[in-house]
């Protein structure tokens, strides 16, 4: 299945965008939102500048920028007085 489906959400260990009660009972009412894994680094790097390897000109390990761009927008959005934020990566 299409992993941006509920079916596809099951079967791909997404449960926790389902928007329903039978896909995902815990959450299904919360605010969803899918950031898709661009930054190599799981989203975790913290190193300011490149770092040079072999002869790779420079590597950026710098997805921490990735996760607070996406909570700053999220404030912007309305979540700014969240409680709780569930992160989760597949």
């Amino acid at each position: 299945p299409d992993p941006v489906t509920p079916e596809g959400w099951m079967r791909y260990g997404w449960w926790l965008l389902g928007d329903t009660p039978k896909v995902n009972p815990d959450l299904w009412g919360w605010n969803h939102v899918l950031i898709p894994y661009c930054s190599q680094d799981l989203h975790s790097g913290q190193r300011e500048g490149p770092i040079h390897v072999g002869g790779i000109p420079g590597l950026y390990f710098a997805g921490h920028i990735i996760v607070e761009s996406v909570l700053w927008e999220l404030d912007k959005r309305g979540l700014k007085g969240a409680d709780t934020i569930v992160l989760s990566g597949h």
